[in-house]
């Protein structure tokens, strides 16, 4: 296969690497070709953002007789680190309004569908912090994600029962009272601060990665190689 200098020089490349690449630039043909040339027996752990693109990598790795090269998405990953291990029941999908009001007994005298616009921003704030990098709810701050004037006020007034009805959700998923959500486990898994057993971890199509899947990458001490499209 006939390289261009740019991924020859990557190939080159002994440190962590930063690479943006344009769609069609070989970017998955870039990460393969640099997992082949890492020294014999090195553990290579390559991250894909989600289920098409591990599959598409696997085949080629596997076709290329390369089978050492373990191929996951970041769920995956997390999905082998806490639920298998730990027992948790996972949804299919995130909770809704009405599931969520429910679960929580939501109530709000006094404002027309309170409840439910109440549990919305709780639902809201859940999904913000597992795909954060933050490790408490209380480092966010809620109401500057919001833009609407209208829903702002509603937040203002009631920040404290936003927060507290987050946390509690939260609880209830950590505890295994409520079926956890996947940003749930993936949140899990980036503040146990796994470290990974593996000296060269490949991330692919980084520019899509959340913020806590990018924690678990960062902190990692392997070799690190991120490609993504900062046009994308």
């Amino acid at each position: 296969m006939q390289l261009t200098a740019e991924q020859n020089a990557i190939l080159a490349a002994q440190g962590p690497l930063k690479i943006n690449a344009v769609a069609g630039s070989g970017k998955t043909t870039t990460l393969i070709q640099y997992a082949a040339t890492r020294p014999a027996g090195s553990r290579i752990l390559y991250l894909a953002f989600n289920r098409t693109v591990r599959n598409e990598a696997a085949a080629r790795f596997a076709a290329l007789g390369m089978n050492g090269v373990r191929v996951e998405t970041a769920h995956s990953l997390a999905f082998r680190h806490v639920v298998a291990r730990q027992g948790y029941r996972v949804r299919s999908s995130g909770y809704n309004t009405r599931e969520i009001a429910g679960l929580l007994g939501l109530q709000i005298s006094g404002e027309k569908h309170g409840a439910y616009i109440l549990a919305n921003h709780i639902g809201k704030f859940v999904a913000h912090f597992c795909n954060s990098a933050e490790a408490r709810v209380t480092d966010i701050d809620y109401s500057a994600l919001v833009q609407d004037d209208k829903a702002r006020t509603f937040v203002s007034n009631h920040y404290a029962a936003i927060e507290r009805g987050t946390r509690l959700l939260l609880s209830q998923m950590d505890k295994g009272e409520v079926d956890c959500t996947h940003d749930f486990y993936l949140k899990k898994f980036q503040l146990s601060r796994p470290v990974l057993p593996f000296d060269y971890i490949l991330f692919d199509e980084g520019q899509d990665a959340s913020p806590a899947m990018l924690d678990v990458f960062l902190q990692q001490p392997a070799v690190k190689l991120i490609v993504g499209d900062m046009h994308q």
